[in-house]
């Protein structure tokens, strides 16, 4: 079971959902930047969430199916046709040995998620099949997906469960929205937040920021108001997570992404909340974004609700599929 690359798109890579327990050793987590939209997928076509899918980043790849396929993609509403002819996106598609996909751009969102039925068959290293592209490691070969490129998936029977027809692809007539537009991101306060001025705090929340073009996978860079400390102070380093938002001496703010570093000295004026990473891994660069604070209780209790009706949809695909 495999799948040809014709063209690779734009940044194509293999992410699942990361390679933990490695930081102390100076290897980043990675991983998929909106994890909603890749377990989204993954469920669509009857995987486990955290099987390997294909990350496309603002213009998609071209792949031609070596074998019958069942793939589904979500997140940013990018174009996609076999054959020629557009394919639905968040939901299940059939397409038979030889044809082939063309994964264009999208209007909104910055990234979308493809994943095959049954899942990549992507070597694992230390865990994890994401590509980590600036340590060249992970994925196929260890960077972005490039043209003849074979990408090897797990086997499985695609005539089990699934109706097939005559057209240049089958679907089905349900889906699952994936892709929220919305660029108010909510934060709780970091660990350096006493240290910022109140009225630098009052821009951060009252100023919009723009995303930068020297953003990437590792982290956003922001411009906008200045931020300016109380005094200065040195800090030790620190370990990061994803969506910490850290501040350089420059004052323009940085929030760290699913490639961040390990650790980290800057200042950490506040941290995004866990299910609003999604929403931010969606801006592109030239974005502008709002940050809207809210208290650690109200967070947890937000991403509680939110695992719920996850994992409630996920029983309801899993029937499905069955």
């Amino acid at each position: 079971m495999s799948v040809q690359v014709k063209h690779g798109g734009l940044l194509t890579t293999i992410q699942d959902l990361g390679r933990y327990s490695y930081q102390k050793y100076g290897v980043v987590v990675g991983g998929a930047m909106d994890e909603a939209s890749h377990k989204l997928a993954n469920l669509l076509v009857g995987n486990e969430w955290d099987a390997a899918t294909l990350e496309m980043t603002l213009i998609g790849p071209e792949l031609l199916f070596l074998q019958d396929s069942i793939f589904a993609i979500c997140g940013a509403p990018f174009q996609a046709t076999v054959e020629g002819d557009l394919v639905p996106i968040e939901r299940p598609v059939y397409v038979r040995k030889g044809t082939t996909l063309k994964v264009g751009s999208s209007k909104n969102g910055c990234r979308a998620y493809m994943a095959f039925r049954g899942g990549i068959e992507a070597p694992l290293i230390l865990g994890s099949r994401s590509t980590y592209e600036r340590g060249g490691f992970g994925g196929l070969h260890g960077g972005r997906l490039k043209k003849d490129d074979i990408i090897p998936l797990k086997d499985y029977n695609v005539r089990d469960n699934f109706e097939i027809q005559k057209d240049n692809f089958s679907t089905t007539r349900w889906f699952v929205p994936s892709y929220t537009k919305k660029a108010v991101i909510r934060v709780i306060e970091g660990r350096q937040y006493s240290l910022f001025r109140p009225e630098s705090i009052w821009h951060f929340f009252t100023k919009k920021y723009k995303i930068s073009l020297d953003s990437d996978r590792m982290g956003y860079r922001l411009t906008g108001e200045k931020l300016t400390f109380i005094k200065h102070v040195e800090l030790v380093s620190e370990g990061t997570a994803f969506g910490t938002i850290q501040v350089p001496p420059d004052g323009q703010p940085i929030v760290l992404m699913a490639d961040r570093q390990t650790t980290g000295g800057y200042p950490k004026l506040a941290n995004v909340i866990s299910i609003d990473l999604p929403l931010l891994a969606q801006q592109k660069p030239g974005d502008e974004i709002q940050f809207q604070k809210i208290s650690l209780d109200v967070a947890q209790k937000l991403y509680q609700e939110k695992e719920r009706s996850f994992r409630k949809l996920a029983f309801i695909l899993k029937e499905l599929n069955r």
